[in-house]
């Protein structure tokens, strides 16, 4: 198996288990995305992308940081080089996984968002997709700083 290939697949699992459980809990049919009126979505779609960009900028940090930790251990030849890259790969794959949710959950809000002010229906297939990537991004984040604190510890 290539190194991050862990990662990689708890990523996905996490995607399909929460995509499996938001689609099987939301009922069928469409969604009203503003119940409360014309604009009442924008402050909540505003706070989902502050927070997602905020996972976002932690995991890309995350991600530089351990990279240049790796370079300065190889450049004064540590032991430990091979092994700590063996330990932080399929974390930061998750970290990195966490990003691509978090970039694609804005975009199908947004997208979602765009099609209901136009008088496309907010069905239970977008509604569920957009939980499903809204969670895996923090899901995955989480999961990838647990996983690197314990790969770092041992």
């Amino acid at each position: 198996m290539l190194t991050g290939t862990s990662g990689l697949i708890a990523a996905a699992t996490v995607f399909i288990v929460a995509w499996t459980i938001s689609y099987k809990t939301t009922p069928r049919g469409s969604f009203e995305m503003e119940p409360r009126g014309p604009g009442s979505f924008e402050p909540h779609f505003s706070n989902y992308v502050s927070t997602t960009k905020l996972i976002i900028s932690l995991a890309a940090g995350s991600i530089i940081l351990m990279v240049s930790y790796l370079e300065v251990l190889a450049k004064q030849g540590a032991d430990r080089v091979s092994f700590t890259r063996m330990a932080v790969a399929s974390p930061l794959v998750l970290l990195a996984c966490s990003i691509v949710f978090g970039v694609l959950f804005m975009g199908m809000l947004a997208r979602s968002y765009e099609g209901f002010i136009h008088g496309q229906p907010y069905t239970r297939l977008s509604y569920s997709l957009n939980v499903a990537l809204g969670f895996s991004t923090l899901i995955s984040f989480s999961l990838g700083y647990l996983w690197l604190a314990f790969g770092l510890v041992q």
